[in-house]
């Protein structure tokens, strides 16, 4: 066979094998630390909301769990991506992180547009708040002489 003009030595043509994505663990950690994090997060604000019915903490607490969900969402196609390739996935699932992506988006969407309408609602019927139970942490944070 003669040798290939202007081509590399080693060059076998259009050859090529697809593989998976390789799952790292560092990934896999710092989401897994990002959910535990946020979901802490969301348990106090959704506690704290419930008892002192303030919206900004309540909508905080909606954006949270759209945080979360996409958090559990990436984490999830990270572990797609690295399935290894099939006859019915040539490409592999790479395009998991896409759609996870998007998915996430419009779990903030969809959050937003709650915020949006409980806003509306709480301004044609006001809700109670507790201003004195919402205040007085962050106005003592290192005072706990008085506890």
């Amino acid at each position: 066979m003669a040798p290939k003009v202007g081509c590399p030595p080693n060059w076998r043509g259009h050859e090529f094998e697809q593989v998976a994505d390789q799952i790292r663990p560092s990934q896999v950690r710092a989401l897994v630390w990002a959910l535990c994090l946020n979901g802490a997060l969301l348990i106090i604000e959704l506690a704290g909301a419930l008892v002192f019915g303030p919206l900004a903490l309540l909508a905080d607490a909606a954006h949270l769990v759209s945080d979360v969900a996409g958090l559990d969402i990436a984490l999830g196609a990270l572990t797609l991506t690295a399935r290894p390739v099939s006859i019915r996935h040539s490409f592999g699932l790479g395009r998991a992180e896409v759609l996870a992506a998007q998915i996430s988006a419009l779990l903030l969407l969809a959050a937003g547009g709650w915020i949006l309408f409980e806003g509306m609602k709480r301004f044609r019927d006001p809700v109670p708040v507790d201003g004195a139970g919402l205040a007085w942490p962050p106005s003592r944070p290192w005072d706990w002489s008085s506890t």
